[in-house]
């Protein structure tokens, strides 16, 4: 027959061993929810960022979309502009033309007439202001 004492001995020490891993799984419970608790604030910072990111995102796009607009309106404008003068230049240097023949100026001297270029047109226009 096992002796009482043996029995509570045997008792005592199950509950102490049960006490023991209670309390270790206790302190781990509690450290798990620290780290849980840790790393829902991580995640929340995270979330915080890619929102701040996405919104950065959708605004350089907007500004992209408005500096693209704004660089096919500017191509349109410098396109006319360059037409518009492309005529002035061919009005001017047609009009330099009609001065040089009437005035008799030789041929040759027309024939120097550039055909793309203002400034030269003027400083022809003044040099055989010069030869008349």
């Amino acid at each position: 027959m096992i002796s009482p004492r043996l029995s509570i001995q045997t008792a005592v020490t199950i509950i102490k061993d049960f006490s023991s891993r209670f309390t270790l799984l206790q302190a781990e419970n509690v450290r798990l929810q620290e780290d849980a608790y840790s790393k829902s604030a991580q995640l929340d910072q995270v979330v915080k960022i890619a929102a701040t990111a996405r919104q950065e995102v959708d605004s350089v796009k907007k500004e992209v979309g408005q500096l693209k607009k704004k660089l096919k309106g500017e191509k349109k404008e410098k396109g006319e502009a360059l037409v518009q003068m492309k005529g002035e230049e061919d009005l001017l240097r047609n009009s330099i033309i009609a001065l040089l023949g009437a005035a008799d100026i030789p041929e040759n001297t027309i024939g120097k007439l550039p055909v793309d270029s203002v400034a030269d047109a003027i400083s022809l226009a003044v040099e055989s202001g010069k030869l008349v």
